[in-house]
């Protein structure tokens, strides 16, 4: 869960650059964090269970 919130912040501030250096515009990057966000707001939970059945090393990997 840190590690997520910490690439959250860090990336955060860098969208508009990342989007310029690609040619977009600021919204093209509002859309890349939306999809960022849902990514790891659905993996966290599917993830935790998973590890439940193969065990926590295993889906770590």
């Amino acid at each position: 869960m840190l590690s997520f919130q910490l690439n959250a912040s860090m990336v955060t501030p860098a969208l508009p650059q990342i989007a310029a250096s690609f040619g977009k515009g600021a919204d093209a990057a509002a859309s890349v964090q939306s999809m960022f966000f849902l990514a790891g707001a659905t993996a966290g939970p599917v993830i935790g269970r998973w590890s439940d059945f193969m065990g926590r090393r295993a889906a770590l990997l």
